[in-house]
Formats: C-alpha cells, sequence, structure tokens
C-alpha cells in the first residue's frame, strides 16, 4: 500500500492474483479512475468489487505474456509492475513496449533464491542497470522495487 500510495499510479500490471490480498490493497490507496490488470496462471477467483472507482481487469488462467501481449495490443502504458509471479522469458519485450521513463516494479518475495531475486535481476539485465536502482527489502520483508532513476533525486546534506 504504501508504494503504490507515494508512486500514485494510474495504470498497474499484477502478475500473480492469488486470493486478489495484494490488488486489494492497491485499489484501497489508488486514485479514483485507477486501473488494475492482474493474471494468474493458475487461479480463477473472483475478485470482489471494490467500493473506490478503481477498475481491476482480471485475466484468470492466463499467464503473465498472455496479459502483457492484451495490454500491449490495446496500447495500455503502464505505471507500475507488481510481480508476485515468475516472470518469463518472453514478457521482456512486452514489458519494454508497455513502460515509460517513470514506470516502477514492484518484486515481491525478493529473499534467497525465490522468484522475487530472479525477476529483479533479469529486469536489471533486460532494462539496463544504469536506469534503475534496486531498492532492497526493509528488515525482515520481502519486497523490493525497481526504482527508474528519473524518479530518484538526492540532496546534498
Amino acid at each position: 500500500q504504501e508504494i503504490v500510495s507515494h508512486f500514485q499510479p494510474v495504470t498497474v500490471a499484477e502478475v500473480g492474483t492469488f486470493i486478489g490480498r495484494s490488488t486489494a490493497a492497491m485499489a484501497k490507496v489508488m486514485q479514483d479512475g485507477g486501473m488494475i490488470h492482474t493474471c494468474d496462471v493458475s487461479n480463477d477467483i473472483k475478485l470482489p468489487l471494490f467500493s473506490n472507482a478503481v477498475g481491476v481487469c482480471q485475466y484468470p488462467k492466463q499467464t503473465s505474456t498472455q496479459m502483457f501481449q492484451s495490454l500491449v495490443g490495446s496500447g495500455t502504458r503502464v505505471d507500475l509492475f507488481y510481480i508476485d509471479g515468475r516472470l518469463a522469458a518472453d514478457d521482456l519485450p512486452l514489458i519494454k513496449k508497455l513502460m515509460h521513463d517513470r514506470t516502477v516494479f514492484v518484486a515481491d518475495d525478493f529473499v534467497g533464491i525465490e522468484k522475487g531475486v530472479a525477476n529483479a535481476m533479469n529486469l536489471l539485465a533486460g532494462l539496463g542497470a544504469p536506469f534503475y536502482t534496486l531498492i532492497y527489502p526493509r528488515l525482515m520483508r520481502k519486497t523490493a522495487m525497481l526504482v527508474p532513476n528519473t524518479l530518484l533525486q538526492f540532496t546534498a546534506q
């Protein structure tokens, strides 16, 4: 919630809906008119309507590649990718078409050799490490971020 509240994305692409807890948390703090696109290859749970005017477009039983292909086809631009599933090799070219210079990536399960670490490393390698900074999870947490350098500003203290 804090990441979405801070960056205020209008369009989110979530990989790994599962039971929708992250979807609900993001929708709760997004501005009215926002849209969350979410897929889960192994789950087809129907999410409830959320109280605010944030739209949720589900891609049940679809891979991230299938969802990303659909988003590219509709001309969607993604402000924030929330990745709680394993990205496929075919996803990176699609992600490049969906992102812009201020797109933020959130990698869940960033611990040890879990999928979050693999996803973040593949994104850094594919997107260009000089353009993104990896922000490691806080102590005892498992969520990392890739933040574009266009959103970072350092000040002398």
